[in-house]
């Protein structure tokens, strides 16, 4: 699956893009957020990356955990690391020098582990998002399949 993220009031024209661009290789998903397309694609990845509408794409991928603590299992783990590498193979080597994570309990030990064995494994460093104040809101999204346009 896959989240695309678009402007607001831009919801009708992206729609439009993807049907028109992939046909019945997309499907859109019923959502009401205005500023996000979740959908489901089969084909390459890159063909994502010349959409004009679309402001970034996200791999999203459930993981049916009970708890963060859960994610650093083997299993889980090396799925969420093949993300990471399906993303990076979009461009060129050494465009990615760093990532995010944006979730509930970022902060936590549990995060801090999680953070500390991406950065072992993919040689990524963690670079915290800027807050734009205290208790400022987060939502999980994993990983950008377009480097972030102020990067």
């Amino acid at each position: 699956m896959l989240c695309c993220e678009i402007l607001q009031g831009v919801k009708p024209f992206a729609c439009q893009e993807l049907l028109h661009r992939f046909g019945k290789r997309v499907s859109i998903l019923p959502g009401d957020d205005p500023e996000t397309i979740f959908l489901r694609y089969q084909g390459d990845l890159h063909e994502l990356l010349r959409l004009r509408t679309i402001v970034a794409v996200y791999l999203v991928q459930h993981f049916p955990v009970p708890r963060a603590r859960a994610l650093l299992g083997q299993q889980h783990f090396q799925s969420l690391l093949r993300q990471i590498e399906t993303v990076r193979r979009l461009y060129p080597v050494h465009i990615f020098t760093s990532f995010r994570v944006s979730a509930a309990g970022e902060d936590s030990s549990t995060f801090a582990r999680i953070k500390a064995e991406i950065s072992q494994a993919t040689g990524l460093t963690f670079d915290p998002p800027s807050r734009s104040g205290p208790g400022a809101s987060t939502t999980w999204r994993a990983r950008s399949t377009r480097p972030s346009p102020l990067s």
